[in-house]
């Protein structure tokens, strides 16, 4: 938890280049996927198969923590990085389904 790593994504039919700094990497209660939060916003993955399951990118907006509830839509985030999406001492209940 908490490492940093820069990672540069290029995005697929434009020339686009989005680059976000890794804050926080945490699995789920029963190790089937993990959470990243980063520079703009937040990531989740699936272990087995290995591949992205959704992700969520806001302008200006890092996310520091991210923690899932086993695989349902709630997520906790706190925000963090140069320019956090919320206040880093508050926690934030996301519903995934409502975007919100």
């Amino acid at each position: 938890r908490g490492m940093k790593v820069q990672e540069a994504l290029k995005e697929e039919g434009n020339n686009k280049v989005e680059k976000s700094e890794l804050l926080f990497v945490s699995f789920n209660q029963d190790f089937g996927c993990f959470a990243c939060g980063t520079e703009s916003g937040f990531r989740i993955y699936n272990v087995d198969p290995f591949k992205e399951t959704f992700r969520r990118a806001f302008r200006g907006g890092g996310i520091g923590i991210v923690e899932m509830l086993f695989r349902c839509n709630l997520l906790a985030l706190v925000g963090g990085g140069s320019s956090p999406r919320y206040p880093p001492n508050k926690v934030m209940i996301w519903d995934d389904h409502q975007n919100r």
